[in-house]
């Protein structure tokens, strides 16, 4: 598991505490079989005894039917923030866009760089929206002929 993404022992060991109640009423063993890992290992989840991989958390969500990326949220793997980046742009897209080339060609890391093309995707969200006003605003005022 790499250092930027740990799961929260605590509330890794809440989530299970919930599944446990609402899939098992509370027993242990039928929900480790459900599961199917060994009892121990569910024992030392709700110990916050070791630490839990991604696909730990993938396997309890797709096994009792909830959400996977709303589960490593919730349980600190992924921040809401991380779910919302776009994409990179395509090399045909940073191509026919002066302002994304910019972007693109900076020494920046990937991260700061996707901060900048959301703000400018974000004022150019702005201005077409500012530009949409003035052709309604024309739209309104016009004399018919």
């Amino acid at each position: 598991m790499d250092s930027e993404h740990r799961i929260d022992r605590a509330e890794w060991a809440a989530v299970v505490r919930e599944v446990l109640e609402t899939e098992t009423g509370g027993k242990k063993e039928p929900l480790a079989r459900l599961l199917k890992i060994n009892s121990k290992t569910l024992n030392r989840w709700l110990g916050e005894e070791v630490d839990v991989s991604e696909e730990y958390v993938r396997l309890v969500a797709r096994t009792t039917g909830r959400d996977p990326m709303g589960l490593l949220t919730r349980v600190g793997y992924y921040r809401a923030a991380d779910l919302t980046l776009k994409p990179a742009p395509t090399p045909l897209e940073i191509a026919e866009d002066a302002a994304l080339r910019v972007i693109e060609e900076s020494v920046h890391p990937p991260r700061v760089k996707a901060r900048m093309r959301e703000r400018l995707y974000e004022l150019r969200r702005q201005r077409q929206a500012a530009e949409v006003e003035e052709v309604q605003w024309w739209i309104d005022h016009a004399k018919e002929a």
